[in-house]
């Protein structure tokens, strides 16, 4: 069974987590100006002003 989640950059999505990883490519592009990846975990999507770089 594989668990459903919710995107990090648009909560109205909702995907099973197998295929999270080629989500997130295609809902990047759309978001790009909202949310930033985290250097150390390509799953780990944060708001800008909270990543420290």
């Amino acid at each position: 069974m594989d668990p459903i989640v919710t995107c990090p950059y648009d909560v109205t999505h909702r995907i099973h987590k197998s295929v999270l990883p080629y989500h997130l490519v295609r809902c990047r592009k759309n978001h790009p100006l909202e949310k930033v990846q985290c250097p150390f975990d390509a799953f780990h999507v944060v708001d800008k002003e909270y990543l420290e770089v």
